[in-house]
């Protein structure tokens, strides 16, 4: 969870330093005022990058450097400091770190969106990152079999491309290694994401009757491989491997590497009927947080620090009854940030601590003066 966080120049927001429960924490504020840009440093905290993607500016206009300094319950400190021409610099417990993937599972945490309703909606990308992004905190021998995975199939593809414009020497026995090594880790990435998916599924789908109310319908999700329908774990890599010597002509004429499971998908069921396809809107929004409440659930089972969920205007199509369900579901999994400009919508939360926006770029807490 995160305890404390200090920012400094950071987008809209000059200066807040601020202490949060390890319950029920609820900021409100109108759109514009900040709220997704604390999400957001926050959400640096945990993987120190942006939710918004890269190549961000984050430092506030007329500023020379943007600063974050945040806390978890154990005493671990990270500090992100940001330059104006965009160079970033992170420090955890005052040792810089080079990777981000050496930060990943410090400061635990999912965070869900607007945009998160993708999750069933949008394409197999969002839902493999959804996956990926809560494995990778709480395993870090799957983070680099991923990382390993993904450079595989980038030099398998330069390989393609430089055999068939006769570039590079070594031919198909060239190829053939990067075959070897793009199978192995391959079917690795598959065995986890896979194993992932049985704990997912019943997990959400409690979660998504939780929400939704009783004869909601049952959720199942399946992994959908590109490499063989159905697959056997034991038997993926050498699977995976004469698929790619199957398919090599194809390949060669792309320079493109088309099966493996960064082309992998999640089959998303309602009462057996595909949701992409049948669900309603309403249904969709609820599924896509039961998903990420689920994964949240699955990261709180496998690390020390608790992690931390932050909503930010997640519950903006959900009905008061819903909306409240939800927000009783998620304390139960770990520390919750809600973000939302609408306070009617999860009032008469007592045990929850408020911070409001008074104006765009200031945040108070509420018993405090502004």
């Amino acid at each position: 969870m995160i305890a404390e966080i200090f920012i400094k120049n950071f987008r809209n927001l000059s200066r807040a330093e601020l202490s949060f429960s390890s319950g029920l924490n609820l900021i409100f504020g109108e759109n514009g005022s900040g709220k997704t840009s604390l999400l957001e440093a926050i959400y640096l905290c945990g993987f120190g990058r942006s939710f918004k993607g890269n190549n961000q500016i984050f430092t506030k206009i007329g500023e020379d450097f943007a600063k974050i300094f945040g806390k978890n319950e154990e005493r671990n400190e990270i500090e992100i400091i940001f330059t104006k021409d965009g160079e970033k610099k992170i420090v955890f417990n005052g040792k810089r770190i080079a990777k981000i993937s050496g930060l990943l599972g410090q400061f635990p945490m999912t965070y869900i969106g607007p945009g998160e309703v993708m999750a069933v909606a949008g394409s197999p990308s969002v839902r493999r990152t959804l996956i990926d992004s809560h494995i990778c905190q709480f395993d870090s021998e799957f983070t680099s079999t991923l990382l390993a995975y993904k450079h595989s199939v980038r030099q398998r593809n330069a390989a393609l491309r430089g055999v068939a414009n006769n570039e590079i020497a070594g031919g198909t026995v060239l190829i053939d290694a990067w075959d070897e090594k793009v199978a192995n880790l391959g079917a690795k990435v598959i065995e986890y994401r896979i194993d992932f998916l049985k704990k997912l599924s019943p997990l959400a789908s409690n979660i998504f009757t939780a929400i939704a109310g009783n004869g909601a319908g049952e959720l199942l999700l399946k992994y959908r491989c590109s490499v063989a329908q159905n697959p056997q774990i034991d038997d993926l890599e050498g699977l995976f491997f004469a698929r790619l010597r199957e398919m090599r002509d194809y390949h060669l004429q792309h320079f493109e590497t088309t099966i493996g499971p960064h082309r992998d998908d999640v089959e998303i069921f309602l009462k057996n009927f595909p949701a992409k396809q049948f669900a309603s809107w309403g249904q969709v929004r609820m599924i896509s947080l039961a998903l990420y409440l689920g994964a949240a659930k699955i990261l709180s089972e496998h690390t020390q620090p608790v992690p931390t969920i932050m909503l930010d205007d997640a519950l903006a199509e959900l009905d008061p009854k819903r909306a409240r369900a939800a927000l009783e579901i998620v304390p139960e999994i770990g520390q919750t940030i809600v973000a939302t400009p609408h306070p009617e919508q999860i009032k008469n939360f007592a045990e929850a601590k408020v911070f409001t926006f008074v104006e765009p770029g200031n945040i108070i807490e509420n018993n405090e003066k502004s």
